[in-house]
């Protein structure tokens, strides 16, 4: 606990430029997530509070809401990085263990010495009264704190739960790069749907068909012929009659019939 405080103590100047950005990049976190939550209740694309203020700036709706994205993706993973950073440098600067170790080691460490424990093999290794390096270093020579030969007797199911109840703790330097790089990954994957959902981007869709699945013309043309009589006499049979384009008017109609009458 008192290694956890140490690393997160930030003075000076450095306090207030780490409050104002950390707070800048809750409140963008916050309303990227009422925005995502807005989504989820009504199916449809909501823009987050960040867009609404660019677009009423002069922006499109498409680029406020992709400079909405990129500045998640910059908050989150450049937080991230930050703040592992911010606590790297710190213990560094309280743990002579962390001298001449790369910044991978000193993570590789800080995950081997942050593990939860149950109570007892907290307890041989130190407890409160050694570092988060020095629990690393005898966790990797398999020793307790007085050099005895020891083996960790935590379960999965003790880990588990002691890992939820160290939660209020805060992760450790790479849980924050991994925090950082999830959600900018989370971010980034919105840039689809924002290119999708582009009002600006003519919708293309195909004309309606009709009942038998054909597409519809904007005009149709039938050619229909009747027959007209050119010669009639009183034998029906020496009409003479031919095929004229034209409506047909009924089918019944004998137009040499009629003529003959």
């Amino acid at each position: 606990a008192k290694i956890a405080i140490h690393m997160g103590g930030i003075t000076g100047v450095g306090a207030v430029v780490g409050i104002g950005g950390g707070a800048v990049i809750t409140a963008h976190g916050l309303d990227t997530t009422v925005a995502g939550l807005r989504m989820l209740w009504t199916g449809r694309h909501a823009d987050s509070l960040t867009s609404t203020v660019l677009q009423g700036a002069g922006m499109s709706p498409t680029a406020a809401n992709l400079t909405d994205a990129g500045l998640g993706i910059v908050f989150t993973l450049g937080g991230g990085l930050a703040t592992a950073a911010t606590k790297l440098s710190n213990l560094r600067a309280i743990d002579p263990l962390a001298e001449g170790l790369s910044n991978v080691q000193l993570l590789r460490q800080i995950e081997t010495g942050s593990r939860a424990l149950n109570a007892a093999d907290f307890a041989a290794l130190g407890g409160e009264g050694t570092s988060v390096l020095a629990k690393a270093q005898m966790i990797d020579k398999s020793v307790d704190v007085a050099g005895n030969a020891y083996t960790l007797t935590t379960s999965f199911l003790q880990q588990t739960v002691t890992s939820v109840r160290l939660v209020p703790t805060g992760p450790t330097p790479a849980g924050d790069v991994f925090l950082g790089a999830l959600g900018a990954v989370a971010h980034a994957a919105t840039i689809p749907e924002v290119l999708m959902t582009d009002p600006e981007t003519p919708n293309v869709s195909s004309a309606p068909s009709n009942s038998s699945g054909s597409s519809p013309r904007s005009s149709a043309s039938i050619s229909l012929t009747r027959t007209v009589p050119i010669f009639t006499s009183s034998d029906p049979s020496e009409n003479v009659s031919t095929n004229v384009p034209g409506p047909i008017m009924s089918s019944s109609v004998n137009y040499s019939q009629m003529i003959c009458r």
